[in-house]
Formats: structure tokens, sequence, C-alpha cells
């Protein structure tokens, strides 16, 4: 293998050799090629190369700039010895130390780690004179020049940004103490968690939190040194933050947006509060919980799946029967997809004569020897003739109402058999799927990060003109209500910025507009320059420029429109700022706001997984730097794809009636998997264990909110 040091990777970007290198983006020729060339020939002069490009380029130069000397270092040492060829390179303690870090924080590993003799063993093999750092050393100065080298690189990523959003969301975490943790989102970046704060003893009203989101904002402005650096605020729909939004509004100018995937959240549990949505939950969910409470049923469920998708492999549904999560109303759908498709399997076992009299058998069983307890009960208590204490009274009433927990939470073999053998369950399963797989659907583009502001008022835009509510063939009395329920949460999720982001993306078609939608926003385009703190002069010439941009859309032609609509609208006014001088700043600023607070939320996972009921006793602030380091090193740094075009995001399933009703289901992310009791102690397959079912919503950590405070 030849030596020398090892080739640029900035020759991957270029062709030819030292004597002439051609740019592969720009087709230009760079002569006496090197690499200091290279490089400034990609920083500074080619055009073809995005500011997000060239951060990208910088970040990888500058990580593979810091391993490059540890990895030549632990390489001389192991191979070098033992060929005996040239000088060893020994890696000193200070680089032992770093690479211990990075490895502990990065993976989120237990701090003890340090203290493992396998551990130790592996760090010191072929290092003699070298030692582990310490869990002390490690949570200390380790612990802050990590943070501090993490912080270092946020800040070098946001200063890339032209603008920012700051999404919240408040839990109670581990240790009991509440908590709202800061992310920052943009077109062109990936999530970053920014902070995480403790409350403390203060009450959560919306001045307490406007003022908190103040502080981060002026921090942020601060670091980019930029007034209007953070223009966005994106609560979740808790109505303490949302009047914390609505406070910043009006002092600061900035855009408040509630989360849009929450709102569709909310209307799919409006739909389920309506009977004929309702008793099919039930059911699906009770059938769900018959299996996954018991350990040998659940058993041969999976040996009657696997059979049938070895029979029919292209056709078989492989999913696994699933539960609601609290909050995640999402889930429900998934409950029900997950019964009503697992059809077969749930009647071949059902259709097991063996489970069958095995399963009366033991009913039979059970319901005997409760009678037997419960005459006894009723004759010790006769001989006995004496009133009951306290103590007893209380016992008896926590187990009469554990059993009536336990009596809700499961039903009877004769139960789910009569569910099972139903044919009207199963047909009217299909029937609610497909009004709930449209709302389903629009909530997972709605989470992802990178959806365009402007794909909120086109997802209400579509359930308003779905078939499935406006002509429906099937639950025409249900249908209406869903309608109505589709109008009413737009409403309450409606904003200006909204609008105008609709009006202003080179996508979309103005004769989209909903009733009188078009005009109310060419003139929020006014309410929102006077908001941003527009002169009067600035105010009239932004509102004729919007003008001129939609007489404009309105003339290009569907391939114009197709063309000009491959470019996401955050780059597509940067482009062409010097057209539309007064508006291309609002324009950016609206298309920084994200969809949903989903970021934010899935913060609180990260958090869990670092702050575990095992290492409680850590201090906050050392909580708050190992989450900070864990989330944003796996984050990424490269530019997130722009979702602004549905039918390019699904494929080109775009509109709803391309996508099979039966095969949308939206993973949750979030849910934690908690243990449920295995059942009656009596039945030998439901005491062997717990089954891990979704229980619980967001690792157990409770949202807090609320006009009054918590």
């Amino acid at each position: 293998m030849p030596g020398g040091r090892p080739k640029s990777a900035v020759w991957k970007h270029f062709d030819g050799g030292k004597e002439r290198a051609t740019c592969l983006k720009c087709q230009g020729e760079i002569v006496n090629a090197k690499v200091e060339k290279l490089e400034r020939h990609i920083l500074k002069n080619c055009a073809h190369w995005t500011a997000a490009d060239r951060a990208a380029y910088i970040q990888r130069r500058q990580h593979t700039q810091q391993f490059n000397r540890p990895r030549a270092s632990i390489d001389a040492t192991s191979s070098g010895a033992a060929r005996g060829e040239g000088e060893i390179v020994q890696l000193t303690q200070n680089d032992l130390n770093r690479l211990v870090s990075r490895t502990v924080f990065g993976d989120g590993c237990a701090l003890r780690l340090v203290e493992r003799p396998n551990f130790q063993d592996l760090c010191l093999a072929g290092r003699p004179g070298l030692s582990v750092p310490s869990r002390f050393l490690l949570t200390g100065r380790l612990l802050d020049e990590d943070f501090a080298k993490e912080f270092a690189d946020l800040v070098a990523h946001l200063m890339l940004q032209p603008y920012v959003a700051v999404s919240e969301d408040g839990c109670k975490i581990v240790n009991h103490q509440k908590a709202v943790n800061f992310v920052l989102t943009g077109p062109n970046m990936k999530a970053k968690l920014y902070t995480t704060k403790v409350t403390g003893s203060d009450s959560q009203t919306a001045d307490y939190l406007a003022e908190m989101v103040g502080g981060i904002m002026d921090e942020l402005n601060r670091i980019r040194g930029k007034a209007d650096f953070v223009t966005v605020m994106v609560p979740d729909n808790a109505q303490t933050m949302l009047a914390a939004g609505d406070i910043l509004e009006r002092t600061r100018g900035i855009f408040c947006s509630g989360c849009g995937a929450h709102t569709l959240n909310l209307l799919i549990q409006d739909i389920l509060k309506l009977d004929s949505m309702g008793e099919t939950l039930k059911k699906a969910h009770s059938l769900a919980c018959f299996f996954l409470q018991r350990a040998q049923l659940l058993a041969r469920f999976v040996e009657e799946h696997e059979k049938i998708a070895q029979l029919d492999v292209n056709d078989a549904y492989t999913r696994m029967l699933s539960l609601p999560v609290a909050t995640r109303w999402y889930s429900a759908f998934n409950c029900i997809t997950s019964v009503i498709k697992n059809k077969d399997s749930i009647c071949g076992v059902f259709n097991d004569a063996d489970v069958v009299a095995k399963y009366k058998a033991r009913e039979k069983k059970q319901k005997t020897s409760k009678k037997k307890r419960t005459t006894s009960k009723k004759k010790r208590g006769a001989a006995k003739q004496t009133p009951a204490t306290g103590k007893h009274k209380r016992s008896k009433q926590t187990t009469d109402t554990t059993s009536q927990e336990k009596d809700k939470r499961t039903i009877t073999f004769e139960e789910a058999n009569a569910i099972v053998q139903d044919p009207q369950f199963w047909e009217h399963g299909r029937k609610v799927m497909k009004p709930l797989s449209p709302i389903v659907k629009k909530i997972g583009v709605l989470e992802t990060d990178g959806c365009s502001i402007a794909m909120v008022y086109q997802t209400f835009v579509d359930l308003l003109k779905d078939q499935r509510y406006s002509n429906p063939q099937d639950m025409i009395d249900t249908a209406t209500m869903i309608r109505t329920f589709i109008e009413k949460r737009w409403e309450f999720l409606h904003t200006d910025a909204m609008g105008i982001a609709f009006l202003l993306d080179p996508s979309r078609d103005p004769d989209d507009f909903v009733g009188d939608d078009y005009s109310k926003a060419l003139n929020s385009v006014l309410v929102v320059a006077e908001r941003m703190g527009y002169s009067e002069e600035m105010k009239a010439k932004a509102f004729r420029e919007a003008n001129a941009f939609v007489n404009v859309k309105l003339d290009w032609t569907q391939a114009e429109r197709d063309k000009q609509g491959r470019t996401a609208p955050m780059d597509w006014w940067g482009n062409h700022r010097q057209f539309y001088p007064a508006l291309f700043e609002m324009a950016r600023k609206i298309f920084t706001i994200p969809t949903s607070s989903a970021a934010a939320e899935r913060s609180w996972s990260t958090h869990k997984y670092i702050h575990s009921h095992l290492r409680n006793l850590l201090k906050p602030e050392t909580i708050r730097k190992l989450v900070f380091i864990y989330s944003n090193r796996n984050a990424g740094d490269g530019v997130p794809d722009v979702v602004y075009d549905l039918e390019k995001f699904m494929g080109g399933g775009g509109n709803s009636e391309h996508i099979d009703d039966e095969d949308v289901t939206l993973e949750n992310s979030d849910g934690d998997t908690s243990s449920t009791d295995g059942g009656n102690s009596d039945d030998e397959d439901e005491g062997l264990g717990r089954i891990s079912v979704y229980d619980r919503v967001d690792y157990g950590l409770e949202y807090f909110g609320s006009d009054s405070g918590c």
C-alpha cells in the first residue's frame, strides 16, 4: 500500500490532477491545483455551492481534522509496534480523556462505564502510563469542555441561518419537576436542542412563560447579532403557551403559530367521540387487550400471523396488534387498523377448537372459584358479627376498585368471541378507517422536519374537498359531522401568516383559496407588515409587490408553475429578492414557521433516555448538558428536505385517493411502552410475565399548561 499522507477529501469534488482540476459543479478549471486553491474555489468562487453546502463542508472538514491525529496515534501505537517500523506516536492523557468523553456523552452511555474493568482494559490496551478518566473528572471539566465544543458548533451553524423558529414544549420530568425545552428549527437546518429550563417553584402562567421565552429570544438574537433573528415561536396547543404566544406577538412583533399536527390530533379526538366511531374503537381496543394480556394466546396469534405471511408474501399484513396512546389520537386509528387487518389471524385463533375448549374450561373454573370465595367470605362475616374497622374498609374498597379497573381493562373469552364472530364489526371497522386515514396521513406530513407552513392551509383545503366528507357514500351523518369538525379546527388554527404563506408559495394556485380567503390573505400582508414595524411607505410597497407577485403567478402556465415549484419557497424568495425588495423579508420570515412542535416533543424521548429513573440523582445542570450534547451530536448537520409538495413527498400520491386507506399508519415515535399486568393470577398463561403495550404517552412525561398556571 503506498505511503504518504491521505488524500484530502476536497478532491472528490474535482476531476483531473494537480496540474489541472475541473470542478464537478461549475466545470471551472483550476491550474496548478492544491488543496488550498480547491477549498478557496468551493468556499468563495463557485456559484453552484450554496451557503448550506459550504457550511456542511466546513463541518466535515473540522470533524476530520479533529480526529486525524488521535486516529493516527492509535494506528501507530497498535500497528507500528507490531511491525517494528518507524517511531511510535504515543497517545497523551488529554487525547484519551477526550476520546472517552466523546464516546460516553455522544452515545448516551452510563457514567459508571468508566469504572468497569472491561472498558478500562479496552481503553488502556497498549497504552502504558495512561488512565481512564474518573466519573468526577468526566462530569466536571470534561463535560464542560464537550458542552462548550458542541455549543460552539451550534453557534457556527446558527450564523449561517437567516432566521430561526423556537419550538417549545413543557413536561413533568422523571424527578417530578416541571421543565420546558426549547428546540431551534429552520428551513435549512436540522432541529437543534437549545436548552432545557426547570421551572422549579414558579407558577407556569402566561406572563411567566412569555418572559422565559423572551429571554431565550434575546440570547439567540445577541448570539447571531441580529435583532430579529428569532421570528417565530411554536408552542404546543396548551392554553398557557398560546396565551404566552399572544403576549410575545404584541410586544415583540414575532409570529406565534399553533401546532398543526396537534390540531389534527384533536380533530381525530373529536371524531372518536361520535358514537359510530367510538364503539368500533372500544371493541378493537378490547380485542387487542385480550391478546396482549395473555402470553400464550398472543403466541398463538403470532403463529397464525406468520403462517398467513408465508402463504401470501405480497399481500400479508405485517404489523402486530397495537393499543391507543393517551393524547396521541392517531394511535386509535393504528389500533383499529391493526385489528381489522389482522382479521384472518384473529379468526384463526378463535376457530381453533383446542383454544376454545381451553379458555372455556378455564373461565368456568375461575367462575366456580370466585363463587366459592364469595360464599366463604359471607360465612366468615356472619360468624364474626363485628363491624369492620376503617382499615379493613379501606382494604375492601381498594380491592373492589382494583377489580373494577381490571374488569374495564380486559374482557372474557365469550365477549371476545362475540366480537370476532360479529360480521358487522369487521365491516364497520373498514368503514371507520376510511374517514380517518386522510387525517392520519396529514399528521405524518405536518410532523415532518422541514415541512413548509403553506402545507397547513393545503392540508385543510384537501380535507374539506375530500369526497369522503363532501360527498360520502357510507356513514353520511358521520361524514357530515366530521366536515363540521374540520371547519371548526381550521378556524381555531388559521392565522394571518398561514394565509400569506399559501399566497406567496410559488407552487400554489391562487384559485385554490377557499371562500374569501384570497382577499383576506392580501389584506393580511398589511397587518403583518405593521406587526413587523414597516413604515407606511414600506407597507404600501409590500402590498403592491404582493399583488404583482400574485398576478405573475396567475399568468404562469402549468408547465411554468411546475418549473417554479421545483424550488422550495424559502429559497425562491431569496433568489428573487431584487424583484420584491419590500416583500421578500416578510416571505422568508413566514416560511421559517414550522408546521408543528413535533421536534420539541420528540426531544423528551432523548431527555428520558439520558435522565432515566436510574439516573434521577444527577444535578439539573449536568442533565441539561448531557441531553444537549447527545441530542445535537446525533442530529446531524445536513440540510433537511423541505416538504412543500405533498405529491412529491408521498411519491406521486398527493391526493388521498391515490393511497390505500388500509395501508396508512403513523408510527408513534414518542409513546412509551409501559408494562401491563398479565391478567388474573389464577390464569397460568396470564401470570407468566408482563406484556409490553402502548399505555402512556411521552415516556410517562405529563403535559402542563393552563390559563391559571400549574
